[in-house]
């Protein structure tokens, strides 16, 4: 993301922010490409000792039960599918899509119909025993997750921010600005939660849930729930980078939201410095990059 100027400030379209590209050689996708290599070979290695390290390939079942071998693939490999084809990396090298069997599974469903005519009920994927079923008798809609849902409005916001940059001084822009760091900081609580209470009620194989230890869900600091997911699992976020990045946007959130004090004011390079922290946030979520710009993270 980068601040553009002009010298013609009459100019009704002129985009004050743009996105930067990228290719195989950006640090963001080498830091892609060496966090998908260290997921499928369960270990930490630089990236270094990783193009020493020769080629791999990966072998995984579909959903249909079929066994797949992805094509054989070194770091710079895996690089240039990311830097050239983007989110769609994995059908380049035929590897399996990293989203998560549980977090971000979810299918929105609705009614358009009187009451009483139909009735559908969501299922969760945070266990059997977990007490709620959303139900719909009428016109409306249920969602089992809210994950999906507010990931690609964080990309859409974002995108639109910056595609829409030349009106960054009307009431809908600063709207949309306020609305993507709402929606951002939901994002987390919303994986903090679903963490929770997939613990509770269908914990993984080496999972710990103590929810004396955890404390409480409600009344509690964000940034003392992110020790939740070492609490729960054992590897907690050890890299600060993302977290300090976090919580920069935490706090934006809350000053737009709060208003206190009742002023505001930013620079557009502010803005453009704001919307690169989503870049230094949790990458294993949202990644969407179709026309292989710098941005969507």
């Amino acid at each position: 993301m980068s601040l553009k100027t002009t010298d013609k400030p009459s100019e009704q379209h002129h985009r004050f922010l743009q996105f930067g590209r990228i290719d195989a050689t950006s640090r963001i996708v080498r830091l892609l490409a060496k966090d998908i290599v260290d997921h499928f070979a369960k270990s930490t290695r630089s990236r270094r000792q990783l193009l020493k390290g020769g080629r791999m390939h990966v072998t995984w079942s579909s959903t249909q039960k079929i066994e797949n071998r992805s094509k054989d693939f070194g770091i710079t490999d895996l690089e240039w599918a990311i830097g050239t084809v983007g989110a769609k990396y994995n059908v380049e090298l035929n590897l399996p899509d990293l989203l998560c069997d549980w977090l971000d599974v979810s299918i929105p469903m609705a009614i358009n119909s009187p009451p009483g005519a139909m009735i559908i009920q969501g299922e969760t994927t945070l266990g059997e025993k977990f007490p709620l079923r959303p139900k719909l008798d009428r016109e409306g809609f249920l969602s089992d997750s809210m994950q999906m849902s507010l990931l690609s409005s964080i990309s859409e916001l974002r995108r639109s921010l910056v595609e829409d940059s030349h009106d960054f001084s009307s009431t809908r822009w600063i709207g949309k600005l306020r609305l993507l760091f709402f929606e951002s900081v939901s994002l987390i609580e919303n994986t903090l939660h679903q963490l929770y209470f997939r613990a509770k009620y269908a914990p993984r194989p080496g999972w710990r849930f103590d929810q004396a230890g955890l404390g409480p869900r409600h009344g509690q600091r964000i940034m003392n729930k992110l020790q939740w997911v070492g609490l729960i699992t054992g590897r907690s976020i050890v890299d600060q980078k993302p977290v300090n990045a976090f919580r920069r946007v935490k706090d934006l959130r809350n000053h737009l939201a709060h208003l206190d004090p009742p002023v505001f004011c930013a620079t557009m390079e502010d803005v453009a410095g704001w919307l690169c922290t989503w870049r230094r946030k949790w990458v294993d979520h949202g990644w969407e990059s179709p026309d292989n710009s710098d941005g969507l993270w």
